[in-house]
């Protein structure tokens, strides 16, 4: 009875942000993408078995499909807490681009 009990319990809590990213190539963009090491690492330990859960905050402009690869491997999602955006701006709003080139990327072997 008391092993039952422990292997209903989550083994490994992945804490941090999840994000939305937008992947530029020289010749496409791909958006909606989920990204980030929580995002992955609690999706693949879940997937081996592990029982994982996820503390992160996401706000109302999240789409809930990006969150499906999570949702589908079983990881525990009571974590996830969802916030409020303000429709006022922010002081200093920023956006992250990351743009990579070929040459850039070096002779891949």
């Amino acid at each position: 009875m008391r092993q039952e009990k422990r292997n209903s319990q989550t083994e490994l809590v992945v804490i941090n942000h999840i994000v939305n990213e937008t992947i530029k190539f020289p010749d496409q963009t791909i958006e909606g993408v989920l990204g980030s090491p929580t995002a992955y690492s609690s999706v693949v330990a879940s997937k081996l078995g592990v029982k994982t859960g996820m503390v992160t905050k996401i706000g109302e402009d999240m789409p809930k499909d990006l969150l499906q690869s999570i949702y589908e491997a079983g990881v525990d999602t009571r974590g996830i807490k969802h916030y409020f955006i303000p429709k006022k701006p922010l002081l200093f709003p920023f956006r992250i681009s990351l743009e990579i080139t070929s040459s850039e990327l070096g002779e891949i072997k």
